[in-house]
C-alpha cells in the first residue's frame, strides 16, 4: 500500500513488515473482508469459492442477533471468509455474541494463528458488527500459541 503516493521513490523500501506492521496488515485484511458482501445465491458460490467473485462475507440480513443458532453460523460464516482469504492467518474461529447495549448489533472475537518471526502466535481481534459494516479493534491478545 502506497500510504504517500505523491511520492516518486520511497526512501526505504517497503518490503517486510515488523511484529506491529503484520497485526495492522491483517487486521486491515480482515476489516475489507468484513465489509464486502458476496451478493451471489448460496448455489452458485460453490463454482466460484474462492475466486473474486466470492470474496467477502455473504448478506447478513437475514441473521437475527437474539438467535444463537443465527449467531453460531454467521461466526462460522465469517471465519470461513477470513480463513480463506487471508492466508496469513490459520486455524481461524470467531464467536459472536449480542452486543451489550444494542439489540441491532453484534460483537464478536476473531481467534486465529499468525507466524510471526518463525514463530506461531495466537491474535485476537475484536470484532463490531452493526448495520453499516464490521470494524475490527486492536489486538486484544497476542500471546505465543502453545502447539505440541
Amino acid at each position: 500500500m502506497d500510504f504517500e503516493p505523491s511520492v516518486p521513490w520511497e526512501p526505504q523500501p517497503f518490503r517486510v513488515f515488523d511484529e506491529h506492521g503484520l497485526r495492522a496488515s491483517v487486521r486491515g485484511a480482515v476489516s475489507r473482508i468484513l465489509n464486502s458482501r458476496s451478493s451471489l445465491p448460496p448455489h452458485l458460490r460453490e463454482y466460484v469459492r474462492g475466486t473474486v467473485l466470492d470474496y467477502g462475507i455473504p448478506d447478513t440480513t437475514n441473521f437475527t442477533p437474539a438467535s444463537e443458532p443465527d449467531r453460531v453460523a454467521l461466526g462460522d460464516l465469517i471465519a470461513q471468509s477470513i480463513a480463506r482469504y487471508e492466508p496469513r492467518l490459520r486455524d481461524v474461529t470467531v464467536f459472536v455474541e449480542p452486543h451489550p447495549s444494542n439489540p441491532r448489533a453484534l460483537i464478536g472475537t476473531l481467534r486465529a494463528s499468525l507466524t510471526v518471526d518463525s514463530k506461531e502466535k495466537s491474535v485476537t481481534f475484536p470484532i463490531d458488527i452493526h448495520s453499516e459494516g464490521a470494524n475490527t479493534a486492536a489486538d486484544a491478545s497476542a500471546a505465543e500459541a502453545g502447539r505440541p
